[in-house]
């Protein structure tokens, strides 16, 4: 509760409470705590996902956009067959950020041709 109050006065921020939860995860009441709610959120979240066709629909619509999204980036990927190559993970990570780019911008030019199509034919 004292955390709660100090994160929301702005005493405490909450990424510090963040970083101390995890440096001593094992010994801590309040990190287990959270894990344990953790543990019962999820839970919750799945026996609603077992029981909810509607939602079950709307999960595997998302999962399956995102993967096609992912499918397309991967052919997009150039140089080294779109293997990652450094061992350096701020070069991974901008590898992964350009190859995102190139496929949001593909997206992009597909959506602007489409849609001067359908100007083009509706005039």
């Amino acid at each position: 509760m004292q955390l709660a109050l100090a994160i929301q006065i702005g005493a405490l921020a909450p990424s510090a409470v963040l970083a101390r939860v995890i440096s001593y995860s094992t010994r801590n009441r309040f990190a287990l705590a959270l894990k344990e709610l953790g543990n019962a959120v999820r839970t919750t979240y799945l026996l609603e996902l077992i029981m909810n066709d509607s939602l079950r629909r709307t999960v595997h619509k998302g999962k399956t956009k995102i993967e096609r999204h992912h499918k397309f980036a991967k052919h997009l990927a150039f140089g080294a067959s779109g293997h990652l190559r450094s061992s350096n993970s701020a070069d991974q990570e901008k590898a992964i950020v350009y190859n995102e780019l190139v496929a949001n911008a593909v997206a992009l030019q597909n959506v602007v041709d489409q849609s001067q199509a359908l100007h083009t034919l509706k005039s």
